[in-house]
């Protein structure tokens, strides 16, 4: 049986966690990247990370997880752009490909 290179490994689980974020990032956050807190009793922002925030929050009391959000939204599309450039891209070189492979005649 063929031993699995462990480059090749860890590169096949890092891909799929960057699918699976770029799939479902946008569900991960509990509030929207726009929602803030005014005050929340005595404390002052930025608010510590704990249950409410946790990651924290900026100060303007935004949630830190939500603004990741952002950024996983911004991978999705940054992921179908590039699989559809692939796409385009392989099926542009195909038929270059085989003109290439068959013989030239030779003209007298």
């Amino acid at each position: 049986m063929r031993r699995i290179d462990p480059w090749f490994a860890i590169g096949l689980v890092a891909f799929f966690a960057l699918l699976f974020v770029a799939l479902f990032g946008e569900r991960i956050a509990p509030y929207e990247p726009i929602y803030f807190v005014v005050n929340r009793g005595d404390l002052q922002r930025p608010f510590a990370p704990g249950e409410v925030y946790p990651l924290g929050s900026d100060v303007l009391g935004r949630d830190l997880l939500a603004g990741l959000a952002r950024v996983f939204a911004g991978l999705a599309i940054a992921v179908a752009a590039s699989c559809g450039a692939r796409c385009v891209l392989s099926r542009i070189r195909s038929p270059r490909s085989s003109r290439r492979s068959r013989p030239r005649s030779s003209r007298s």
